[in-house]
C-alpha cells in the first residue's frame, strides 16, 4: 500500500497562455508536453452514499501508472490522504487492508 498526499488546485488561462518552465519551482523535476492516458473508474460507496458524505472516495481504476484501489480521506486545508492497493488477480471488491480502513 502506498500513502500520498494530494493537492488538486485547477486553473485557467487566456487562450494562447503557455505554462512557463517551472523546472526546480516546488519540487518540479521535469516538465514536458501533454501525454493522453487512457484511465477507467468504477467508484463504490454505500447504498446511503455514506462515503461520498463523509467526504471519502473509494474507486477501482484501470489504466494509468497507479491502477488499482485508491481510497481518497477528507479534505483537510485542500489536501486529501490518498491510500492507494494494487490491483489484484480477482477484483470483485475491495481488498481486506482497505475495508479495515473504510472500517
Amino acid at each position: 500500500m502506498a500513502t500520498v498526499v494530494e493537492r488538486e488546485r485547477k486553473y485557467s488561462g487566456d487562450e494562447g497562455f503557455q505554462l512557463p518552465d517551472l523546472t526546480g519551482c516546488g519540487g518540479v523535476v521535469t516538465m514536458s508536453d501533454a501525454t493522453v492516458s487512457d484511465l477507467d473508474a468504477v467508484y463504490w460507496d454505500t447504498d446511503d452514499l455514506l462515503l461520498l458524505r463523509s467526504g471519502h472516495a473509494l474507486r477501482r481504476r484501470t489504466g494509468g501508472h497507479d491502477a488499482g484501489w485508491h481510497l481518497k480521506v477528507g479534505a483537510v486545508g485542500g489536501a486529501r490522504v490518498e491510500h492507494q492497493f494494487p490491483a489484484g488477480a480477482s477484483d470483485d471488491g475491495p481488498p481486506p487492508e482497505l475495508a479495515a480502513l473504510i472500517r
